[in-house]
This record gives structure tokens, C-alpha cells and sequence, in this order.
């Protein structure tokens, strides 16, 4: 689930040869259109982020920046499954375009850059405009071979610029400006309009404590009118609730994801002969159970310093806002979903054990892969032998990490993470430890690659902390 902002302003890009021009377009445009342009960094992971169409079905401007490289395809790109799957990508609605992802899963190549021309091509009220090098004898915009799902690209009349080095790139600018359909705001009149209506409603309300209220409600309003779960669930916010608060809160609710509920197998997965693989606790991880999972919506990333600081109304390290937050117990962190519940009127709480290994294993369309979402942990995961001993930031945008099929960062390593569990053998015969040990999941940074699988399972005594375990929210049924 993303928030659904209005990006007026889309820039398209391959990262490889044109993302410090991309980056500096969307500099050049940003002081005019604030907050209007969607600029999200390619995903090297090989999973399309849902939210990316519908910013391309809203916006007004498509703006396809590429290099002399950036559309060169290789001949089974051209074949005929390839043009129907782009086709049907370009043109399918939202919510068939994120069952296609998913069913495609995360092992699967996609070229995303292509699905978002697809896609803006489909828009018959788009404004599109390429950005292409200048014309030489190795490369004319207008003679590029291209796949029959993008083929119409080459229609559109295209901004050139000069692939000098000497060249400022910047000198594009004056004409890309005009064919614009989204207009900048004008900020004198604005800023007028709004020192009127705040001076008159200063002066109603009868002095500076009313107009800072009043300003204070409008923010919060503005929040909670942007924050909802695809209108699945109810908010009954608190009325105390801060701006800090509904700052943070409306981060996690952009970042949910929705997994639809299920039946899967818990446990480590035996051969055909009964025997494991060698990482396999067979101890504490078989014999595998069915279990029934019941849909529920999770948080994207492990909850992070400054959700967990601004949500508590404690002090936190604005140098590690976007780390995960660690050195938490268990019931500290029921508390922090129980302020979280009390200030939206959302169930908040941590995922139960089989919650989360489902969720791991990429939900009602299972990865079956042994890491959350590939069977080459460096690929997904954070841990012993790539993190250098230290966390990493819960963003995918900073992030080399792929995501699993249900779209899950770092279920495999970077923190370990509580479950709502109490910690118990599968096997019934095996005694119990400690009868205050709840379940914590997923491996960390420091752990080796047999303890970052989505069926390894560890025992944590509730009132312990440690730098390696954080937490993961779930908004669901108990």
C-alpha cells in the first residue's frame, strides 16, 4: 500500500547512463513544482514498485530522459511473449498490474523503464516528451529499434540536448518549460492569499495562540485527509495527537503492504528422502505444520528510529533516523503499538510467528525460495558476511537489497525482529527453556547465512535487549 500523492511531474530513467541527468532535471524543475514530481530511484532489485503506475496514470508529464544506451534491446526482448507481457503491463488497471507483479515474482527480469513508457504511451491525455543526446551517425532517436509495446515513443517530439562534456545539461530547461502541462505555482500571489486569510483568521480568533492553533488543526487535518489504507480500515484518530505523530504515522501507513490471507507449510522443508539441508535445526525448525493465515496488512521495513522517536515523543539520532530501531524489549514493544492503536483507532501489533514466516515466504504466492526472496542471500539480505557488522537504513531507495514477492525489505537479515509468539519446539517431546522466551525471526547483520532462512527461528527472553533485534508492524486480526 503507497500514499497516494498527486505527482503532477513523472521523470523516467535508466540509472546506468542517464541517473545524474534525471537527477538534475528533477533539481532544475523542483523549486517551481515542490512536491510535484515523481522521481523515484530505479529498483536494480527486478521488482517494479506498484505505487509507480498509478503515479504514472495521475500524472500530467511524462518526461523520459535516456542516454545513447538506454534503449538497446537484445533479440529476446523482441520475441512475441515478451511484447504480450509489456503490452499487458502498459494496459492493465492498477490492481491486475500489481497481481501480474506478483505472479511474475521477484526472480523474474523486468525492465521497468520499459513498462513505465508502455504505460504512458496507454495514457491518450499524457503529455509526453523524450529527452534524447543530439542526433550522431551512432545514434538517431528516430531510428531506434524498438520493441512493437514501445514503438510509439518515437512519435513524440523530442527535447535534445548535447552529450558534450563541456555542455550544460541545464540549457534544456527554457525548452522543456513551455510544452509543460503542469504550471508552476505562483508563489507571490500565493503567499499574499495566504497572509490575508491567516491575518483575518488571527484576528477572528482574537490573537496569535488562535491562529497558531488554527494553522496546527490545518496540518493535522491535512495528514489524516492523506493517510488511509486504500480505505480498508477506519481511523478514529486522538484528539492529542501530535503533528510529530501524524507525521510519522502516516510514513508507516504509506509503506503498508497488503498480504491476502492463506495456507502454507511452516518449517524447514524436508527431501524427498526425509532428510534436511544441513542449516536445518532440526531441533527447533521441523517437523513442518499447516498453518492458516488470515490476511493482514505489514509494514514494508522494520519500524525505524525516527518512527519509533516521534511516535513515543522521545529524543532520537536525526543521524540514524531512517536505521531500524534496536535495543527494544519486547513489551516495549507492545507499548509502542498500543500508543500507535490508541492514536489512529488501528489494530497495530506484532506478527504472530506463522504471520511473519508467511510474509516471508512472499504470502498467497510463495517465493520457495530458502531466503526472503531469492535462494542467494546476498541478494536480499544484510548479515555476517556483507553488512560489516552494522545495520542499514529501512529505505529501498538507498538500498542494493530486492524485496521478496510480497514486496517485504529485509526479512532476511539487517535486524532480527519479535514475534508475538511464545517461543516453542515443533516438536512437543523437546523441553522448554525458558518460559518468558518469545519468538524472534528473519536473522541480523551479525548472523550467518543457516540463520537469515525464512524458517529459522530463535528464542529471545521478553525483557532483554539487544542491538540486533528491532520490530516489525502488522495492522490485522488478532
Amino acid at each position: 500500500m503507497d500514499r497516494h500523492n498527486k505527482y503532477d511531474i513523472f521523470i523516467s530513467y535508466r540509472r546506468r547512463d542517464t541517473g545524474d541527468k534525471a537527477e538534475h532535471l528533477k533539481d532544475l524543475l523542483e523549486p517551481k513544482n515542490k512536491g510535484r514530481i515523481s522521481f523515484d530511484r530505479e529498483n536494480l532489485t527486478g521488482l517494479f514498485d506498484v505505487a509507480l503506475a498509478r503515479r504514472i496514470d495521475g500524472c500530467k508529464d511524462f518526461l523520459l530522459v535516456i542516454g545513447k544506451k538506454s534503449l538497446e534491446f537484445e533479440e529476446k526482448d523482441f520475441t512475441q511473449e515478451q511484447v504480450d507481457l509489456y503490452t499487458f503491463l502498459g494496459t492493465c488497471t492498477q490492481s491486475e498490474f500489481e497481481q501480474k507483479i506478483l505472479e511474475l515474482g521477484s526472480n523474474t527480469p523486468i525492465d521497468f523503464v520499459r513498462i513505465e513508457i508502455a504505460r504512458a504511451l496507454n495514457r491518450k491525455d499524457l503529455n509526453i516528451i523524450p529527452i534524447v543526446p543530439e542526433s550522431t551517425e551512432s545514434f538517431k532517436f528516430s531510428q531506434l529499434n524498438l520493441p512493437k509495446d514501445i514503438l510509439g515513443i518515437k512519435r513524440y517530439e523530442a527535447v535534445f540536448y548535447s552529450d558534450n562534456p563541456d555542455a550544460l545539461f541545464k540549457d534544456v530547461i527554457p525548452k522543456i518549460l513551455p510544452r509543460l502541462h503542469t504550471k508552476p505555482a505562483n508563489l507571490f500571489k500565493k503567499i499574499l492569499a495566504i497572509s490575508i486569510f491567516v491575518l483575518c483568521v488571527a484576528i477572528l480568533c482574537g490573537g496569535f495562540w488562535q491562529m497558531r492553533q488554527w494553522r496546527q488543526d490545518k496540518a493535522k487535518l491535512a495528514l489524516m485527509v492523506e493517510t488511509a489504507l486504500n480505505g480498508e480500515e477506519f481511523l478514529n484518530w486522538s484528539e492529542g495527537i501530535t503533528i510529530e505523530q501524524l507525521e510519522a504515522i502516516n510514513h508507516i501507513l504509506g509503506n503498508m503492504v497488503k498480504v491476502e490471507g492463506g495456507i502454507f507449510m511452516m518449517g524447514a522443508t524436508p527431501h524427498a528422502d526425509g532428510s534436511y539441508d544441513e542449516d536445518v535445526d532440526e531441533e527447533l525448525e521441523v517437523p513442518q505444520v499447516q498453518k492458516t493465515v488470515e490476511g493482514l496488512w505489514i509494514c514494508k521495513y522494520e519500524v525505524s528510529v525516527s518512527e519509533w522517536g516521534r511516535v513515543m515523543g522521545e529524543d532520537y539520532n536525526v543521524q540514524k533516523a531512517d536505521m531500524p530501531r534496536t535495543n527494544v524489549s519486547f513489551d516495549e514493544c507492545l507499548a509502542f503499538c498500543e500508543r500507535l492503536s490508541n492514536l489512529t483507532g488501528l489494530g497495530f501489533r506484532l506478527p504472530t510467528e506463522e504471520e511473519w514466516e508467511y510474509a516471508a515466504r512472499g504470502g498467497l504466492i510463495a517465493d520457495s525460495t530458502k531466503y526472503a526472496g531469492s535462494d542467494n542471500p546476498d541478494e536480499v539480505a544484510w548479515y555476517g558476511n556483507n553488512a560489516n557488522g552494522k545495520p542499514h537504513v529501512c529505505d529501498a531507495y538507498n538500498s542494493p537489497m530486492r524485496p521478496n514477492g510480497a514486496n517485504l525489505y529485509d526479512m532476511s537479515g539487517n535486524v532480527s525482529e519479535w514475534c508475538d509468539t511464545d517461543f516453542r519446539p515443533y516438536n512437543p517431546h523437546i523441553p522448554i527453556v525458558d518460559e518468558e522466551a518469545k519468538v524472534i525471526r528473519g536473522g541480523n547483520y551479525d548472523s550467518e547465512r543457516y540463520a537469515i532462512t525464512v524458517y529459522h527461528r530463535e528464542p529471545m527472553n521478553a525483557h532483554e535487549r539487544t542491538a540486533t533485534i528491532g520490530l516489525r508492524l502488522v495492522i490485522g486480526r488478532n
